[in-house]
């Protein structure tokens, strides 16, 4: 029999790629602070009242793990030269067959518990379900910002305390990013995050402002060369405060801001996700937080005042209902 190489190989392309839309989240459920130093409002507002799907070829949603696979890396390091980290680091679900019990636990946490018999089981639904029939959790997230009602919030890396000789002796915000080797990774040790990272710096400013954190150290990583940057920075609360008052604007916002530009075809505009929907004629995705009746409100949840109720979830959100009426 003549095996078709060529055909395996394309199979096992499309299979991977397959398997890699399994890390597309979807909608986000708040607006992100890292997301909030992005300079147009109308942009995060479509984001944030979920108008269209984000959609992302596998190869960007490997990339975007790749970069959450590096932070452990990057605390090991600095910790290896004498930094206090404390960080959220991912968890994996185990299943111990003999005694059929379920744990949550870091990569460092299974390799101090494994016994040869533990196996991993996070990408199998039955298990998840059945480890959450009975109480098994992952840890919540250690460090949180959340504001506006809880529609607003992010996550930060870290907070770390660097060593005395430094001379900083308090806690400091930790912030750890991956970058392709470029202009933005050459000129950030002359210019810093705050000229050559914009949107970084806002989030880095938020974090501190709400989390009284005076400076933060911010970490690169060239993807291609394992070269680094850093900047350690002191942090601009009047900016962080801004930026809040941002997010309370967008989500608070029955309508679509203003736009940035005047052309579909601007600099600010042209490689815009929502471009067709701000200048076009595109209609919204219909769902409840589009929906001139919704409303946001305590707890991160929304309010029907059609139906003068909360909407339960996200999938009735999603679903929405015949009496949809889309806020332009």
């Amino acid at each position: 029999m003549t095996i078709d190489l060529s055909k395996i190989k394309q199979q096992l392309i499309e299979d991977v790629d397959q398997w890699s839309l399994k890390f597309n989240e979807g909608h986000r459920s708040h607006l992100g602070a890292s997301m909030i130093g992005k300079p147009c409002y109308r942009e995060l507002w479509y984001s944030f009242r979920w108008v269209q799907t984000p959609t992302f070829e596998p190869r960007m949603l490997r990339l975007f793990q790749t970069g959450h696979r590096e932070e452990p890396r990057f605390i090991e390091m600095l910790e290896a030269v004498g930094f206090k980290v404390s960080a959220e680091q991912k968890q994996e679900l185990y299943l111990h067959p003999e005694s059929d019990s379920y744990m949550w636990l870091t990569e460092k946490e299974f390799n101090q518990q494994n016994d040869g018999f533990i196996e991993q089981v996070s990408d199998i639904t039955e298990h998840i379900v059945e480890a959450t029939k009975q109480g098994v959790k992952p840890i919540p997230k250690q460090h949180r910002i959340s504001d506006c009602m809880g529609h607003f919030g992010g996550s930060l890396d870290g907070i770390c305390i660097p060593p005395a000789k430094y001379g900083i002796h308090e806690e400091c915000l930790l912030e750890l990013k991956t970058n392709k080797t470029g202009a933005d990774f050459t000129n950030m040790q002359k210019s810093g995050v705050s000229v050559v990272k914009p949107q970084h710096w806002a989030q880095m400013c938020t974090y501190g402002y709400k989390r009284a954190l005076h400076y933060g150290f911010y970490v690169m990583k060239d993807k291609n060369t394992d070269a680094l940057a850093f900047d350690v920075v002191e942090l601009d609360y009047k900016l962080g405060k801004y930026m809040v008052q941002k997010a309370h604007d967008i989500i608070l916002s029955e309508t679509p801001p203003a736009r940035i530009s005047k052309s579909p075809n601007s600099m600010e505009c042209k490689w815009c996700d929502f471009k067709e929907i701000c200048f076009g004629s595109k209609l919204y995705e219909k769902n409840c937080r589009n929906c001139a009746y919704s409303h946001p409100v305590e707890n991160a949840k929304w309010y029907c005042s059609k139906h003068e109720a909360e909407i339960p979830g996200k999938q009735e959100i999603l679903e929405g209902c015949s009496q949809y009426e889309e806020c332009r």
